[in-house]
């Protein structure tokens, strides 16, 4: 298939033909299963087994998707070792490093240099990854303000279907459940959700539901009125049934995941600080949620709303 491949340029009129002597064809349905195959003989070539991060007996050191490689180490000088490896490692089949787009995030003050062929690593206090902020701190409010940007970003996009009168109202509705919903719930099941950020993702909600009606605040018509018009399905609703389903499905795997390994765990070192404490993921699921997610017909029979009350 790839034997003898050419490619052409077209700019004003197509371009000479050429040989791809390197890489994949773009486009290609195969070129990602390609460059997974390669990349999984270069860690079949690392042993990472005594390295990283501690859970529960077990060594947390690399998340893989496609070439988004998360490395976790408990000290600078084991990060910098677990580098050299696997620079060495891509090195001999064509993959390097790109230090440009590799970023370091430590949870201690302390930022010795690290160096990936004698350039130094940027510290970064959040990144984002597969699509999400990733940080020690205040990443929620971060991450639901992007949401709601890209949000808005997509409703002016379809702004010739939502805010027009030319298009009846279930297609509208159709159109924002299936477009906008989404963008603006994107990774919803990782959220520990605030009664701030909740008034920010309804706000945001609404503030579109009357621009599809034509209606402006100061008209002061109530939002119960307004969403028997539209039908938008309710976007606290929404990401909290998503994350109920996903924190059953994850209770009840027995595979060893590491979604499964890293929620079950209680670290044995270090204690929250005094004080009011961040909303932890667990925190909207309620007491004992674990042995009730493990029954699924029980687990489906209480949901209702977001999440159950916190009394039961």
């Amino acid at each position: 298939m790839y034997t003898n491949a050419t490619s052409k340029i077209m700019l004003e009129q197509e371009g000479d033909g050429f040989q791809v002597e390197r890489g994949v064809r773009q486009g290609d349905t195969i070129s990602p299963k390609l460059f997974n195959a390669v990349l999984q003989l270069v860690f079949n070539k690392i042993d990472f087994k005594a390295k990283g991060i501690n859970i529960n007996g077990r060594k947390l050191n690399h998340l893989r998707f496609a070439d988004d490689i998360a490395l976790f180490s408990e000290t600078i000088e084991e990060l910098q070792e677990m580098i050299n490896i696997l620079n060495d490692a891509g090195r001999p089949l064509g993959l390097k490093i790109n230090v440009s787009k590799t970023k370091i995030m430590s949870s201690e003050p302390e930022e010795d240099p690290v160096n990936i062929n004698d350039e130094e690593v940027e510290y970064v206090e959040e990144f984002i990854y597969l699509g999400q902020i990733i940080s020690f701190r205040n990443r929620q409010d971060k991450e639901i303000s992007r949401r709601i940007l890209n949000a808005w970003k997509g409703f002016w996009k379809l702004k010739d279907f939502l805010v027009t009168k030319r298009f009846p109202m279930h297609l509208k509705t159709k159109i924002f459940n299936m477009c906008i919903l989404p963008i603006l719930s994107y990774g919803s099941e990782t959220w520990s959700l605030t009664n701030k950020n909740k008034k920010r993702l309804s706000t945001t909600q609404h503030s579109m539901e009357r621009r599809v009606l034509g209606i402006r605040l100061k008209d002061k018509v109530r939002i119960e009125t307004i969403r028997e018009k539209t039908e938008f399905i309710d976007i606290i609703q929404f990401t909290g049934t998503r994350k109920w389903k996903w924190a059953g499905h994850v209770i009840r795997r027995e595979d060893q995941r590491w979604t499964t390994e890293t929620t079950n765990w209680r670290p044995r070192d270090g204690k929250r600080n005094r004080g009011r404490q961040f909303t932890r993921w667990r925190d909207e699921l309620g007491k004992g949620w674990e042995r009730l997610a493990r029954d699924r017909a029980e687990w489906r029979r209480i949901a209702r709303g977001p999440f159950p009350r916190k009394d039961e």
